[in-house]
């Protein structure tokens, strides 16, 4: 299965899942029958990047990166969320997805997972105006695994 097909299943997960609690959803994701590098890449980035693309044109700031953490860390390890390959697709995904007669409400489904678009809710619930918000990068959990499905574990140099 190639990431084209991982992300049109997983849309259809996220659709189905929308009221959902997080682990019903992960487990849905994971039963999909997906690649689980997909899998997990998709549930970290896809709700990121529907966010991003939903707030595009909002003057809201977001951050060219991102961090892997380890619990408890105060610090981890940074990477360019423009090189993470579930991310970009998912953000060429989520264009092409709103240029549809349901776009809208597709990109709500997923972007409603994103800690991002919950972060800029709050803001201007408390009457913060969007181009007045800048975002911190995202912090997303530690591991081992590749950042790309592509890629050798980023620890791994042989």
């Amino acid at each position: 299965m190639n990431l084209e097909q991982s992300l049109d299943l997983a849309l259809t997960v996220f659709t189905q899942y929308e009221s959902s609690d997080w682990k019903s959803l992960e487990s849905a994701m994971y039963a999909a029958k997906m690649p689980k590098l997909h899998a997990e890449r998709i549930l970290e980035f896809m709700p990121i990047a529907f966010g991003r693309v939903l707030m595009r044109d909002s003057g809201v700031e977001f951050q060219g990166t991102y961090e892997r953490r380890k619990p408890g860390a105060k610090s981890g390890r940074e990477f360019q969320i423009g090189a993470n390959q579930i991310y970009v697709e998912s953000v060429a995904y989520a264009k092409r997805q709103a240029k549809r007669e349901s776009g809208m409400e597709v990109l709500t489904a997923v972007a409603n997972r994103s800690p991002e678009l919950k972060a800029i809710q709050d803001k201007v619930n408390e009457g913060v105006e969007p181009q007045n918000i800048v975002l911190s990068k995202p912090i997303l959990g530690w591991t081992r695994k590749p950042e790309n499905p592509d890629e050798k574990p980023w620890w791994q140099v042989w």
